[in-house]
């Protein structure tokens, strides 16, 4: 090789690393843009999150109380349906005061509704808890495999007695249909 052709060879491959070097560093800078964006992104998710949990953390002492006064007020309806389901008249005619129905799905739904700063999860939980209780829940369980009265008194180990009233309870409140098969929020209970 000549000098000349030793000068185009360098030209050349200065030329083309001028070309594609550049292109390479261009495709490294997008990568790094999108990673960057991706952790802006995942920044940004975390500062809400965190801002939650303070939020939460820093809660002042009269939003507890409030939300405690609420869950109690809630409580405290479920347990009177529960008396005046014994027959106690005097939570009977609170209730009916308060709600304006009888017995059934709907007083439950309204009482469920009177309380909205309370989460829906942890109303239908107490009013399961309250309502239904371990006996209606091995009740429930027992009549869902075989609709007997005899068989749920057997399977719950309750007297048939009992299990007779925790029937009309059930029914009443909606738990439970008339061919005694569990309904869906019977179903949602077991």
């Amino acid at each position: 090789m000549s000098a000349v052709e030793v000068i185009l060879v360098a030209i050349i491959v200065v030329l083309l690393s001028w070309i594609f070097l550049p292109g390479w560093k261009l495709i490294e800078r997008r990568k790094l843009a999108e990673e960057m964006n991706k952790l802006e992104r995942e920044i940004r998710r975390l500062s809400d999150e965190n801002v939650k949990l303070k939020a939460e953390l820093f809660r002042k002492p009269e939003e507890e109380a409030n939300e405690a006064e609420k869950i109690s007020c809630l409580v405290r309806d479920l347990e009177r349906l529960r008396s005046a389901m014994a027959g106690a008249k005097t939570s009977w005619e609170e209730l009916q005061k308060k709600y304006g129905t009888d017995a059934g799905p709907e007083l439950v739904k309204r009482i469920l509704q009177s309380q909205p700063g309370v989460s829906w999860i942890l109303k239908e939980k107490l009013a399961q808890e309250i309502l239904v209780g371990e006996v209606g829940r091995s009740v429930l369980r027992a009549l869902a495999s075989s609709p007997s009265i005899e068989n749920a008194s057997v399977k719950s180990g309750a007297p048939l007695a009992i299990v007779k009233n925790e029937i009309k309870r059930l029914q009443t409140l909606g738990y439970l249909d008339d061919k005694l098969n569990p309904t869906d929020l019977g179903k949602m209970v077991i």
